[in-house]
């Protein structure tokens, strides 16, 4: 029986452990020179295109328009609007817009259907672009002479009144002049 010796293949030099480091070091600073500010840059610009200018601007104009309606204190307590900027609008057809701001940058707007006591309302938090909706009947109370929620049902987007109600509220700050 033969048997054969293996023979070792030469491999080259052996790589140094300090000169192993100092490649893993080289490598690790040009990740955090190089990569670090882009993904903050590319942090920065994912945020600022998550907000819509359009509500920046109908924020401003509720806060800068608010006046004293006892009309649109009827809402205070259906839309917990105590404290807020509240702009009330008439439409026709017994229809309006409630417009409210509160001290957090967000934005609420309801759209009162008084003859058929419905509303839809939409809810933009600190000028997201993702806004919330929700929509439901309303009853006035004559004794307290406000309005007030009943069968409050949250919204995703998914039916069409939804849509007409952002479409809707986008027509008429359009007609104040806001371009988005």
């Amino acid at each position: 029986m033969h048997v054969h010796q293996s023979e070792a293949e030469d491999l080259g030099p052996a790589l140094a452990v300090e000169d192993a480091l100092t490649v893993m070091v080289v490598i690790l600073v040009l990740r955090m020179v190089l990569l670090v500010p882009m993904m903050s840059l590319d942090k920065a610009r994912l945020e600022r295109a998550e907000k819509e200018t359009i509500w920046e601007k109908a924020y401003a104009f509720v806060v800068g328009n608010k006046k004293e309606d006892k009309n649109a204190r009827q809402y205070e307590d259906a839309f917990d609007l105590t404290g807020n900027s509240v702009i009330l609008s008439e439409m026709g057809g017994g229809a309006r817009f409630l417009e409210a701001a509160d001290a957090n940058d967000n934005l609420m707007v309801v759209w009162h259907d008084v003859d058929k006591q419905t509303y839809y309302s939409m809810y933009i938090q600190k000028f997201s672009n993702v806004p919330s909706y929700s929509h439901g009947r309303m009853k006035w109370s004559p004794q307290e002479k406000k309005w007030f929620r009943l069968d409050n049902q949250v919204d995703y987007n998914q039916t069409p009144e939804s849509v007409n109600l952002h479409q809707r509220y986008l027509d008429w700050i359009n007609k104040r002049g806001f371009r988005n």
